[in-house]
């Protein structure tokens, strides 16, 4: 073979190598896809994760000012999408997709709801103890304001709660930041209950009289789902066993909700 023909074939074979690793860079960047979505009210995602069938994590945070979020150059193949959102918003259950090749599967998400769980803080002093509630139970909405602590110490569970209409023919209906009676009337009312053995005690505070009591919301913000305040109230036997205690005394009570 002449020095020519080396040469030649020497050139064709770096065109042909050239041509072949062309194709395959090609063909890796088609082989990949994108998965998109939006996901709205925006800002309460923290975070989307999509976990490849090989167990491959890919995640990304949506646009905190529309909501779209995009996990792009994924490889092929079959993919779980997670959400993760911020406390008190459900998370939406995951989703099966497969990317193709080149395009973008687009998933579609309901627009996010509240859990509408009570969480926070709620203390008071019964008896000279102070008692931090465990369990927070209620609803904060347009209908009804209605917030309940418990704990169990020592055995014996302790449980306050209050309640102030939103609607009604009451003299004192929740309109935010404000004093709420307690005891002058059936609504708002201050409860306490006491779980121990022949029990349970359950005193209410009086539905007529000059006042027993009070809540006073210090902070009310409908459109970050926050209440917080103070409150404390005496109550009367309701529904005791013989030889239950007379009238109970709540004080200094607080709390710090979200809702």
């Amino acid at each position: 073979m002449n020095l020519f023909s080396v040469v030649t074939h020497l050139a064709l074979g770096s065109v042909l190598l050239a041509g072949t690793a062309c194709h395959k860079d090609a063909d890796e960047v088609v082989a990949s896809g994108t998965i998109a979505a939006t996901i709205l009210p925006a800002g309460y995602v923290t975070q989307v994760t999509a976990t490849a069938a090989t167990g491959q994590v890919y995640s990304a945070i949506p646009d905190a000012t529309t909501g779209i979020v995009r996990l792009p150059q994924l490889p092929v193949g079959t993919y779980t999408v997670a959400v993760a959102t911020k406390l008190a918003y459900k998370t939406p259950e995951p989703q099966q997709v497969q990317v193709k090749a080149g395009l973008t599967s687009a998933l579609a998400y309901s627009t996010l709801t509240r859990d509408a769980k009570i969480r926070g803080t709620l203390s008071w002093v019964e008896n000279g103890t102070r008692y931090t509630a465990t369990n927070l139970y209620g609803e904060v909405s347009e209908s009804l304001v209605s917030v309940d602590g418990y704990v169990l110490a020592n055995g014996v569970g302790h449980e306050v709660a209050f309640i102030v209409p939103v609607r009604g023919a009451f003299s004192h209906l929740f309109t935010g930041v404000g004093t709420y009676p307690l005891g002058r009337q059936e609504y708002p009312v201050g409860k306490y209950v006491l779980s121990s053995s022949p029990g349970p005690y359950i005193w209410y505070t009086p539905s007529q009289g000059m006042g027993t009591g009070k809540v006073q919301v210090t902070q009310y913000d409908p459109a970050a789902f926050t209440i917080a305040g103070t409150f404390a109230f005496t109550a009367q036997p309701f529904s005791n066993p013989t030889g239950a205690p007379g009238d109970v005394t709540i004080s200094d009570g607080s709390f710090s909700l979200t809702y």
